[in-house]
């Protein structure tokens, strides 16, 4: 099943236990491009996977998404600096 990115917003909106850490594994999920992502940005995000999507094969794709997202900590297991940190999923 995929998810479409305003469905994780609206999933993350009606929890009642909201958390200042979040991880999500969006691997294999047709993120195109940094749009999709746009509409996540307001998560609280920790971690994120996007390995598998078409997004991942753009230019500058780390980067991208660090500016997207800017708590976010983690991307496909490289923390900003692309250093490799543990698999946390």
């Amino acid at each position: 099943m995929y998810l479409k990115s305003w469905t994780i917003l609206s999933i993350w909106r009606s929890y009642p236990f909201k958390s200042n850490k979040f991880k999500i594994l969006l691997k294999s999920n047709h993120i195109v491009d940094h749009t999709n992502l746009e509409q996540i940005a307001e998560l609280p995000l920790l971690e994120l996977r996007l390995l598998y999507n078409r997004i991942a094969s753009l230019p500058q794709y780390y980067r991208k998404v660090y500016e997207i997202l800017p708590n976010l900590m983690t991307l496909d297991d490289y923390d900003r600096d692309g250093l490799m940190v543990n698999d946390l999923f």
